[in-house]
């Protein structure tokens, strides 16, 4: 009597290591491990990194798609994504790492997708008025309130600015003040700002 024994070859499997990864903004780059398994010949696989909500300066730079070579008996290969940092407070951002059909060898998935999200190590710089009121005369003159920037000064930055009337109108044949303004545009380091509000001569109302 013969018995046949038939042994199913183990399948091979690649991916990452983790589906989910956190890095700093500061940090430099991403770093995702691959792994696979039961396959000692070559194998190659293709990759692709897309953006989800990606702010400026807080992305991922190039390259967005790329490959990995495991050679025979290499059992870990990194994949490395440069990591934008502009040196402001960005929201937290993420973006996937895709792998894709293996080129050479063969090899079922584990964990195909890996998603990473980019956390901003900057503290948001803040503004302000020096003073919450202000007097000038209704003589026709300007005002001039002083805007103040402190915390993150490490990058260029605009900030709008607006009204909103009171007893006093900036609308109309004779308004009392006129509110045309241009951003704010405060060069790295710099930390105040002087907005000028013309207020209209009072024997014009």
């Amino acid at each position: 009597t013969v018995a046949t024994v038939s042994v199913a070859p183990l399948s091979s499997q690649v991916g990452f290591e983790h589906s989910t990864y956190s890095f700093a903004q500061d940090s430099g780059q991403a770093i995702f491990q691959v792994s696979r398994t039961n396959w000692e010949g070559v194998l190659t696989v293709p990759y692709t990194v897309s953006a989800g909500p990606v702010v400026y300066g807080q992305g991922f730079a190039d390259p967005r798609i790329g490959s990995i070579t495991f050679a025979p008996g290499e059992t870990t290969k990194a994949i490395a994504v440069p990591i934008l940092d502009d040196g402001q407070y960005q929201p937290d951002a993420t973006f996937t790492v895709t792998l894709g059909t293996p080129t050479s060898g063969t090899a079922d998935f584990s964990v195909q997708t890996a998603t990473a999200t980019i956390t901003s190590v900057h503290a948001p710089a803040q503004f302000q008025f020096s003073s919450s009121a202000y007097q000038v005369s209704e003589y026709g003159s300007f005002v001039s309130l002083t805007v103040t920037r402190s915390g993150n000064l490490a990058a260029a930055v605009s900030v709008d600015c607006s009204t909103s009337d009171h007893t006093a109108i900036s609308t109309g044949l004779t308004p009392d003040y006129y509110s045309a303004f241009d951003p704010l545009d405060f060069a790295p380091g710099e930390t105040s700002k002087i907005v000028q509000v013309y207020v209209t001569p009072n024997s014009n109302r």
